[in-house]
């Protein structure tokens, strides 16, 4: 029987470099304000080329929740660990009326900036309900949707990914369920840091690295601090110069690469596209000086379920079935 000791062999797909210019998105187009939603929508294809990766138009790598915003709805929201607001279109605001709030200093990719605000007098996802909830506003163009549900959403919560059955759900923190349990889980411990949890033991191209998860990027984003300690020889793929946008609009120079192992406990993924920058989240993290890596849904989507439990400070991942049946041979060989 397997000795405990998984190890993912999954091979990312943009490891070739064609496939992973093509992949990169382009900027969003002004769009409509979408109708309210019955049921999470299907995943949709990348645009075309560009050489501007924009973190969150682009919804082809990450689940939205139905959201019922003043009573009205429910909207497809994007949950986003790596924010810690939540974040209301402005198309939306003005469509339900909201009351505006004066205008708050936030950190965006470039650094500080002051974003207009509407207060919510009731938020609700599923069982969970939040009330006069202050949000940021931004251009619907950036958001890639109606909204972003931010940490401040998810306060002693447990968020679960079901990537196998497509659903979403918050529930309060609360240790797994036998069924949630098996042979195929691992479980990461964390350590709180203003609202995000840094995964500890984490290894990318060799060097260790405190991880973020990062449920609202497609991608994911390395500091200099990372990159200028990968050596040539744990790169697949060398660095290419692209422009990274975020969610207010502004951009920073970047540098995309494939790493050629990502380790986090356990587990590792191979040829791990990450796009290195010195945005300022890190830097409001005290993360600037040493390598850290926010990790998106890109290799977030490798696994079949992912348990975020930021009540509990841990994560639970489970592997992809094929991976379990390997590593169940290995530990039979063993």
């Amino acid at each position: 029987m397997a000795d405990g000791r998984f190890t993912s062999r999954i091979m990312v797909t943009l490891a070739v470099a064609g496939a992973l210019i093509a992949a990169i998105p382009g900027r969003a187009q002004d769009a409509a304000l979408p109708a309210p939603i019955t049921s999470t929508p299907a995943l949709a294809e990348a645009p075309p080329a560009t050489s501007e990766v924009i973190l969150t138009s682009d919804t082809a790598d990450r689940m939205t929740l139905p959201v019922y915003v003043a009573g009205k709805g429910p909207y497809p929201f994007l949950i986003d660990t790596g924010s810690q607001r939540t974040l209301l279109s402005t198309e939306l605001a003005s469509l339900l009326a909201l009351q505006p709030g004066a205008a708050v200093r936030i950190i965006s990719l470039s650094g500080p900036a002051m974003l207009p605000t509407a207060t919510v007098p009731h938020l609700r996802y599923g069982e969970e309900e939040v009330r006069d909830l202050a949000t940021l506003l931004v251009a619907q163009t950036y958001l890639g949707g109606p909204g972003i549900l931010g940490l401040d959403g998810l306060k002693g919560k447990k968020l679960v990914l079901n990537f196998a059955t497509q659903r979403m759900e918050v529930r309060d923190s609360a240790p797994p369920t036998p069924q949630e349990q098996d042979d195929g889980t691992i479980v990461v411990r964390a350590r709180n840091r203003m609202g995000q949890l840094i995964l500890v033991n984490s290894v990318v191209g060799g060097q260790r690295t405190s991880v973020i998860l990062d449920t609202g990027a497609q991608y994911s984003i390395g500091n200099l601090a990372l990159l200028n300690k990968l050596r040539a020889d744990r790169l697949a793929l060398p660095p290419t110069s692209v422009r990274l946008v975020g969610v207010t609009g502004d951009a920073v120079d970047a540098q995309m690469a494939v790493v050629k192992a990502v380790t986090v406990d356990e587990v590792v993924v191979h040829d791990v596209p990450v796009i290195f920058t010195d945005a300022a989240p890190f830097r409001e993290l005290r993360l600037s000086d040493k390598p850290a890596m926010f990790l998106g849904m890109q290799i977030l989507r490798l696994f079949d379920r992912i348990a975020i439990d930021f009540g509990r400070k841990r994560v639970d991942l489970q592997m992809p079935k094929p991976a379990r049946a390997e590593a169940g041979r290995n530990g039979d060989a063993g």
